[in-house]
This record gives C-alpha cells, sequence and structure tokens, in this order.
C-alpha cells in the first residue's frame, strides 16, 4: 500500500468508497479556483477596458483605476469571499481526508457555517440581483458559467456534501444548536456587512475620481448604499429587506442542515445511506 509523510494519501486509512469523496473535493476546488483565477486575471489585464466602460456606464471607475485596487474590490465580494471558503475546505479535506472531521479547519463546526453562509450568496443573489442581471444584459457565455457555478451548481454540491457525505459528522441536538451555534454563526455576515458599508461610505466621500463620475457605485451590493433609491424603493427599505432575508435564510437553513444531517446519520446507522461516512453517532452538541 502507498504511504506517504504526513499522512496525505494515506490509502491504508481509506476504504474503497472514500476514494470518489476525494476525487469530488478535489475536482469541484479546481473547477472553483480556476474560475475564480480567471476572473481576477481577467479584471487585471483588461483594468482600462473596465474603466472605460464603468465611464461610459455613468458608474464609478475608482475600482479598476490600478491592479492593487481592483484586486480589494474583487476580494471584497461576499461571494467571492464564500466561494473561497468552500474551496479552501474542499482542497484541505481532499488532499487530508482521513483527517476530515478531525482537524478543527475541515470540522462540522467549521463545514456548517460555511455551508450556510454559501446559501446565502445562492438565495441572495438568485433572488435580488440575478433580475437586475439580466435586465442588464451583455454577459458572455463564460461569464454565464462562471456566474452559474458561485452562486448555483457549486452551493448546492457544497451543502449536499456537507449534510450527506462528510467524514466523522456528529448527531447535534437542533435546540442546543440554535441556542449556542447560530448566534456565533452570524457573527461573519454582520462584520461582512459593516464593513462593506463603513468601506462604500469612506470610498464614496473621499474618492470622487471625475466629474463624469455622476452615478457613484462604491457599494459591493445595491442593497447596502440606504442613501440612493432603486427601482423605485429607497435604499434603507432594501437594506431592511436583505438583512431580514440573511438572518432568516441563517436561522432557517441553520437548523434544516443540523436536522438534515442527524436524518442522514440516521440512515447510514440503518444501512439506508447510498454512501457510508465513518461518522460519529449520537453525540449531543455540548459546546
Amino acid at each position: 500500500m502507498l504511504k506517504t509523510q504526513n499522512n496525505i494519501f494515506n490509502f491504508k486509512e481509506i476504504r474503497a468508497e472514500q476514494i470518489w469523496k476525494i476525487i469530488f473535493k478535489l475536482v469541484c476546488a479546481g473547477i472553483g479556483i480556476s474560475f475564480l483565477l480567471y476572473s481576477w486575471i481577467y479584471g487585471v489585464v483588461n483594468l482600462q477596458e473596465l474603466y472605460n466602460d464603468a465611464l461610459i456606464d455613468g458608474n464609478t471607475a475608482y475600482f479598476y483605476s490600478n491592479a492593487y485596487t481592483y484586486t480589494q474590490y474583487y476580494f471584497s465580494f461576499f461571494t467571492i469571499q464564500t466561494n473561497i471558503f468552500c474551496l479552501l475546505f474542499f482542497l484541505i479535506a481532499g488532499i487530508w481526508h482521513n483527517k476530515e472531521g478531525k482537524w478543527k479547519i475541515i470540522s462540522q463546526d467549521i463545514a456548517t457555517p460555511i455551508a450556510i453562509y454559501i446559501t446565502i450568496t445562492a438565495l441572495i443573489f438568485n433572488s435580488m440581483l440575478l433580475p437586475a442581471m439580466l435586465s442588464a444584459g451583455g454577459v458572455s457565455a463564460l461569464d454565464w458559467i462562471i456566474t452559474e457555478w458561485e452562486h448555483g451548481l457549486f452551493p448546492i454540491l457544497f451543502v449536499l456534501y456537507v449534510i450527506l457525505w462528510m467524514e466523522n459528522r456528529e448527531s447535534w441536538d437542533v435546540k442546543k444548536f440554535m441556542k449556542k451555534k447560530v448566534y456565533i454563526y452570524i457573527s461573519y455576515p454582520l462584520l461582512w456587512c459593516i464593513m462593506a458599508m463603513i468601506r462604500g461610505t469612506l470610498i464614496g466621500t473621499f474618492n470622487e475620481i471625475s466629474e463624469t463620475t455622476s452615478n457613484p457605485e462604491y457599494f459591493n451590493y445595491f442593497f447596502l448604499d440606504v442613501t440612493t433609491t432603486t427601482f423605485g424603493i429607497p435604499g434603507y427599505i432594501w437594506f431592511l429587506i436583505a438583512f431580514v432575508a440573511v438572518l432568516s435564510i441563517l436561522l432557517g437553513t441553520g437548523a434544516l442542515y443540523v436536522h438534515l444531517q442527524n436524518l442522514s446519520l440516521r440512515l447510514i446507522d440503518n444501512n439506508k445511506g447510498p454512501y457510508p461516512s465513518k461518522s460519529k453517532k449520537n453525540i449531543k452538541l455540548n459546546s
């Protein structure tokens, strides 16, 4: 048997039915990383074109003024950050598969909130942002594929893996989870929202770069700008709608995913699961 140092791809500890999980995680990570790098590099290489297009459309060109500013802008999106969380989890768990659920960084405590965050990305985009994107038009076939991967297919694949196939899962008490865990999980979206609003306000206040920038869009998403009316609805109303939607998704999917994880473990215990995991059984949430 092949055994490497540091237990990478230690096939002595990997059952035959687990091989597909390693392939699945590494393939997803490879596709996602490729799409992220392509989008970022394309923007850096074509900054002048993006800058000119922004001016023509009456939007702010500040974010395309140089590679450093564009890079900050690109990686500040909630979509990009949550996709990176998923990719890192899949990459690490794919390489060190036998450590999945044992190492903190690839544990259920980390995977569950990431699954919730990527669900927020998918639902908010497809319900609030996709209609505006479709009405604007001008999206290339490749951009459309990348968009659907980041906001549709990849979130579904990640959530399914965490619920059904993750190694060393535990059976959590849903009520204890809602009391002890879900309020910790809300800290990242809340912190991201505060930082994005502060960042957008400061940039809009101190970085007016030209008279042609008559309609500055300094915020990652339109509903973060509480001072601007969009589609005839005041900005603060859009923000309240988004806030309630995100909070509802976080609470709802948190309880739902824990319940589904528990259900999948019971199915495995009864030998009804199609792809059994080497999971911990009947363990309550104690922390």
